[in-house]
């Protein structure tokens, strides 16, 4: 196990989690946007918001431990 972790850490850093949550933050955002776009007009920004602040705090909170 961690000869996996130390091949992540060569291929990736130690930061490849924020770009895949990011990008899967902005995709399902495009996914919703095309869903449903009237609920996307009222509030797709605040979920967004929401999504950021969630990836920011486990993030954070992955870190410290």
């Amino acid at each position: 196990m961690k000869q996996l972790n130390l091949a992540r850490l060569a291929l990736f850093g130690e930061t490849w989690l924020l770009p895949v949550s990011v990008g899967f933050l902005v995709s399902s955002g495009i996914f919703m946007k095309l869903a449903t776009p009237d609920l996307w007009e009222q509030i797709g920004g605040l979920l967004l918001l929401a999504g950021a602040l969630a990836i920011l705090v486990l993030l954070v909170e992955r870190r410290t431990r």
